[in-house]
């Protein structure tokens, strides 16, 4: 029966159908039962996966030899699978054969189980998908402390809502147990990472978490296609200047600035700002706790510097160097609008 192994078909797209049967189906089950498994590793194989369809999950191995006798046509065996030196050979020649003969409806029962196992993971990953939207901000973020404070099994809903970034079962205890601290905490996947803080937690992609930090824009007042999304910049009159509450709009004396280079660029942990109307300079990353910032806000922030120098902390604070005094005569304005008054939030 092994000529099913690599019969190709199409259906929407190159597909592979594969000769896994019943017999299949059920030694996986008591291998994933023999492993440790939940609701997913109970359902056995699936009959679509990918580019993988599995036509003959439904039938035995018994129903695949009658039909190829009846059809006259011969199949090889792999001879390895008569050794009995692994779980599955041990499993499929002398466990299951017992249980059938103890059992005799053994197969039919394993199937309809692993059916009914089927059904109760569609309904489980359904209702696990609505719940956790509740414990979302609109960034993503997990508030894992509402979560504890809400669910009385919130390590294993925290599991379903991380797993598919790799995260384990520890990982997510000891995420739980870290929601008190006021430092923040970092856990990696093998292709995330995630950050809590406060009892929130971001995940992102490890590529994009280094992406972000590197994120950096030259921009010019003489030309906007330089400015990264959400930034504008310009050349205005001095009687223009209007300043506003928001923390989102920058004025910079032109002549101050001179030739210097205008960078947009993401924080870094060691970014210092010399507050306007304040003595001496201030730790961005001081700026961010004061205002209470998450992990998410956080990695998301952003530098305008001058000649190198950090002139504003967007949307939190500027700085009291090349700012508007009573000779200036033309201010180079720098607006940013956040993501969700963009209608992206």
């Amino acid at each position: 029966y092994n000529w099913f192994a690599e019969l190709s078909v199409r259906h929407g797209g190159a597909m592979v159908a594969v000769g896994h049967h019943n017999d299949d189906n059920v030694e996986t089950l008591f291998l994933n039962l023999l492993r440790g498994t939940g609701l997913t590793g109970l359902t056995g194989m699936k009959s679509r996966h990918g580019m993988i369809v599995r036509p003959l999950l439904d039938v035995t191995r018994k129903d695949v030899l009658d039909y190829l006798a009846d059809k006259g046509l011969t199949y090889v065996t792999d001879s390895s699978n008569l050794l009995n030196d692994v779980k599955r050979n041990r499993l499929r020649n002398v466990i299951l054969p017992a249980v059938r003969a103890y059992f005799p409806d053994a197969q039919t029962t394993l199937t309809r189980s692993i059916h009914n196992l089927t059904g109760n993971l569609a309904l489980y990953t359904e209702l696990i998908a609505h719940c956790s939207e509740g414990y979302r901000n609109k960034h993503g973020d997990i508030d894992i402390s509402r979560l504890c404070r809400e669910m009385t099994n919130a390590g294993m809903m925290l599991y379903e809502m991380l797993r598919g970034y790799g995260f384990n079962a520890v990982q997510c205890g000891d995420m739980i147990s870290c929601i008190e601290e006021s430092e923040s905490r970092r856990f990696y996947s093998r292709g995330y990472v995630g950050v809590l803080y406060k009892g929130m937690l971001t995940v992102r992609a490890r590529n994009q978490d280094v992406a972000l930090s590197e994120e950096s824009y030259i921009i010019s007042p003489d030309d906007m296609a330089t400015c990264p999304e959400g930034f504008s910049i310009e050349r205005i009159p001095v009687d223009y200047v209007s300043y506003d509450r928001t923390g989102n709009t920058l004025f910079l004396d032109t002549d101050k600035v001179g030739s210097r280079k205008i960078v947009v660029r993401r924080w870094r942990l060691a970014d210092r700002i010399a507050p306007y109307g304040m003595n001496g300079t201030k730790l961005v990353s001081d700026l961010f706790s004061d205002a209470h910032y998450s992990p998410s806000d956080k990695e998301n922030a952003w530098i305008v510097t001058v000649g190198g120098q950090i002139v504003w902390a967007v949307g939190l604070r500027t700085s009291r160097h090349m700012t508007i005094g009573k000779s200036t005569v033309e201010a180079i304005k720098i607006t940013f609008t956040p993501a969700d008054a963009r209608g992206e939030g």
